[in-house]
């Protein structure tokens, strides 16, 4: 693209831009009133814009990639069936952690431990029946020193409490 000027703005560009004069100058010279010189220059600085916009324009044009053509198609499963496979997936894996959780030996530590004698004569007293609160106390058959053990072993809460010299426990406060 091709910009010609004027006579008028080319000579207003080369006094201001190269001669390094005023308006006041140019308006003695050309005889022309100030605003008729800033609409030339105007005019002038919007063709050296466009032609150096166009200059630029090309020279990034030619460094970008170009554009693939993209063909567009349509999937081989339906949305739904996608959708119903995804819930198959998500099931299966909540089913595998939940059979993890329900693994006997995980549950085994939870199990009575005695006869069935023991559990029988619990269920005699509450005549046959589980009482309503849903508890049943059986007798334990461990030994104390048993239980201490494990107390010892895992738990802090084994030990005993400091008396003070008057023989009562330190960490209660008497009642006057």
């Amino acid at each position: 693209m091709e910009y010609k000027l004027a006579m008028r703005q080319a000579s207003v560009l080369l006094c201001i831009g190269l001669q390094h004069r005023d308006f006041n100058f140019l308006q003695g010279q050309m005889k022309l009133e100030n605003q008729q010189i800033m609409a030339l220059f105007n005019k002038v600085m919007k063709k050296f814009y466009k032609h150096l916009y166009a200059i630029a324009s090309k020279e990034i044009e030619s460094a970008l990639p170009r554009l693939k053509d993209v063909a567009l198609e349509p999937h081989s499963i339906s949305v739904e069936d996608d959708l119903n496979d995804a819930a198959k997936k998500v099931e299966d894996e909540m089913r595998a952690q939940t059979e993890g959780l329900l693994n006997p030996e995980l549950l085994q530590q939870y199990a009575i431990v005695g006869r069935e004698s023991d559990l029988e004569k619990a269920l005699q007293n509450g005549a046959g029946r589980i009482p309503s609160g849903g508890l049943v106390s059986v007798k334990s058959s461990r030994e104390m020193s048993e239980k201490r053990g494990k107390q010892k072993d895992g738990q802090e809460s084994g030990k005993r409490q400091k008396k003070d010299e008057r023989g009562s426990k330190s960490n209660k406060k008497r009642k006057h």
